[in-house]
């Protein structure tokens, strides 16, 4: 029979999943939390751990309980795993039977000693990943979903809301702040003053419902105010010209008054294949499309004529850019 973990719904931040699971929708079946060991890993004399954290980046990882029997065999597997998601591969220590030893050359008696001042058991097998936080928090969480796997409990029902997610992230390919959702969803009402110092301290009214580490809804509060939608716009870099031209209805219709608005949308199909037992969505949708994106009920996608092409203003070209 399944049952709801302590018979609650959790609630975490944004940037407490991600610090702790590396994961917006983390499972919490698994007994698993990420850890910071950037400043005890200096202290363990690598001249890779030293280059890492000398370039201002850090060292996450995870303690396994009762790991240090890993065999070489599953620990090149996890190793390779990391490296086929496009991290270093994944750094780890434990207590053999001649010592404390490492994937990297490490006194073992410096081991030791981190191991202490880490709190972590001698039965139990450490697991480093470093880089930039945001990449190696995300390589540790799915790290821990592949270590995990085998943890968990199929007969929990496991539910969290995720709250204040970030409005911006800076997109690098483009130079410019980019929407973490989209450019509708309200910041929070006391941080509006940072959109003019710091946009990237602003989080927004958004919330993510997540069941067993599956997204199965979703929402956010809207923006109703004209003269916040159009500074949202602008530090999207649209000018007043594009924002009129793309979005000039909806900011004409907020002219005649909103109310603050939210909701919330979920999919009913993801909460089926989680009821059903699942593994796949496509075993609960009638009509499921192939890898490839085709639906085999009604030949889509498929040619068009160019008249249809011409209803819909679309023109192809060989020429490139």
């Amino acid at each position: 029979m399944e049952k709801i973990s302590g018979g609650k719904f959790l609630i975490k931040t944004y940037e407490e999943v991600m610090e702790k699971y590396g994961s917006d929708k983390p499972d919490l079946r698994i007994p698993l939390e990420i850890r910071d060991f950037t400043s005890n890993s200096g202290s363990l004399g690598s001249n890779i751990l030293d280059s890492i954290i000398s370039k201002g980046d850090v060292i996450k990882g995870l303690i396994l309980e009762n790991g240090s029997g890993y065999s070489r065999k599953i620990l090149d597997n996890i190793n390779e795993y990391i490296r086929e998601l496009g991290g270093a591969g994944a750094i780890w220590m434990k207590k053999g039977e001649e010592g404390f030893k490492s994937s990297l050359k490490i006194d073992s008696s410096s081991i030791e000693k981190f191991f202490k001042a880490e709190s972590v058991g001698e039965s139990d097998i450490v697991f480093l990943i470093g880089g930039p936080k945001e990449q190696a928090l995300n390589l540790t969480g799915r790290l821990r979903e592949y270590l995990g796997k085998d943890m968990i409990d199929k007969d929990k029902l496991e539910f969290l809301w995720v709250v204040d997610f970030p409005l911006f992230f800076y997109n690098e390919d483009e130079q410019r702040f980019d929407s973490n959702h989209h450019p509708f969803t309200s910041p929070k009402l006391d941080e509006i003053d940072l959109l003019d110092s710091d946009p990237l301290k602003v989080n927004s009214i958004a919330y993510d419902l997540v069941l067993n580490g599956v997204e199965i809804g979703g929402g956010s509060r809207r923006i109703n105010n004209i003269d916040l939608q159009r500074k949202i716009f602008r530090l999207l870099k649209l000018s007043d010209e594009e924002i009129d031209e793309k979005f000039g209805f909806f900011i004409n219709a907020l002219k005649f008054g909103a109310p603050p608005h939210l909701g919330i949308a979920l999919g009913m199909d993801r909460i089926v294949m989680l009821l059903t037992g699942e593994e796949s969505i496509r075993e609960v949708i009638s009509f499921p499309k192939t890898t490839s994106s085709l639906c085999l009920l009604t030949g889509s996608p498929s040619t068009v004529s160019g008249r249809q092409l011409e209803e819909l203003n679309i023109e192809f070209s060989d020429k490139k850019k």
